[in-house]
């Protein structure tokens, strides 16, 4: 079995810096502690000249209360499925699947 790194993935289609912030905070946080490390994402995103989504597929079509970035920002979204898995379909319109 070969297996492939998002790495490798990402060097291919020219993807020079990868950064996967951190979900959560440690430790017990306030809501502005939250919002501000949200708003330290949002600014990563905005300079970022290629946006790659990293997630499992349980994620895929869940609701949060504070939106990151529009679907249209992201360039690639990876999860652990096959690229043409068809619960994949959906993003398709938006942003390469790999």
């Amino acid at each position: 079995m070969t297996v492939t790194t998002v790495a490798e993935i990402l060097a291919g289609r020219g993807v020079k810096l990868y950064i996967h912030p951190s979900h959560n905070m440690p430790g017990d946080t306030t809501a502005t502690e939250r919002l501000e490390g949200n708003a330290g994402k949002k600014a990563m995103i905005e300079a970022a000249d290629t946006l790659v989504v990293l997630t499992i597929s349980e994620k895929l079509g869940s609701t949060f209360t504070m939106q990151l970035c529009k679907p249209q920002k992201i360039s690639y979204l990876i999860t652990e499925l096959s690229p043409t898995d068809k619960k994949l379909d959906p993003y398709r319109k938006n942003m390469e699947v790999l």
